[in-house]
């Protein structure tokens, strides 16, 4: 059985976790685990994280629809099922994005 050893954080001058790992004692040997879900760039399950190309993208295709501000953001996190758009997924991201043009050409 593993026994949790250290958990160290990498993190920018303002606070932002670059990337995490653990050292665990594995009877004798140490060994790295290294997880990137800290640091903007994977979510929880090891699938990158929405850019911020995307999320002003998606909000644009909402503004063309007539969906603004608050009520952009609030549909965003519905559609996506985050509940902050910084959680959602590259894929799912994409995923609307083709969704929000085929509806905005079907206007």
């Amino acid at each position: 059985m593993k026994e949790n050893v250290k958990c160290v954080d990498m993190k920018t001058s303002d606070g932002n976790i670059i990337f995490s790992f653990e050292i665990y004692d594995k009877g004798g040997s140490n060994a790295t685990k290294h997880s990137n879900n800290g640091n903007g760039k994977k979510n929880g399950n090891n699938g990158i994280l929405i850019t911020s190309k995307q999320k002003k993208y998606l909000f644009r295709l909402l503004t063309d629809q007539g969906v603004e501000d608050d009520e952009a953001l609030i549909e965003l996190r519905n559609r996506l099922n985050v509940e902050h758009v910084k959680e959602a997924s590259k894929d799912d991201a994409n995923k609307l994005i083709k969704e929000l043009l085929a509806e905005n050409n079907e206007e």
